[in-house]
């Protein structure tokens, strides 16, 4: 039934997670950065200018994250799946 389909759908379409670096020009802190965040966000790098923090989550949650830092208007230097080697 519609239930069994439902539990089909997930398991075919469900999109593996990983775990995303996410370059900011910037600092940012962690505990700002997650007041309202769509996902946990850690950060992983802090330097002068500017900051890595890794997110694990599936593409459509990086979506949406990715979209969360832009309505910060935080700039992104750089998005990369860790084991990409674009780290």
């Amino acid at each position: 039934g519609c239930l069994v389909t439902t539990i089909l759908t997930k398991r075919i379409f469900q999109m593996p997670s990983k775990t995303y670096t996410i370059w900011i020009n910037g600092r940012v802190d962690e505990a700002d950065i997650n007041v309202s965040s769509p996902q946990p966000i850690a950060v992983a790098i802090r330097q002068p200018d500017r900051t890595c923090v890794t997110v694990t989550t599936d593409q459509s949650g990086l979506l949406g994250v990715v979209r969360y830092l832009h309505g910060l208007s935080l700039r992104l230097h750089a998005v990369a799946d860790r084991g990409s080697g674009f780290e």
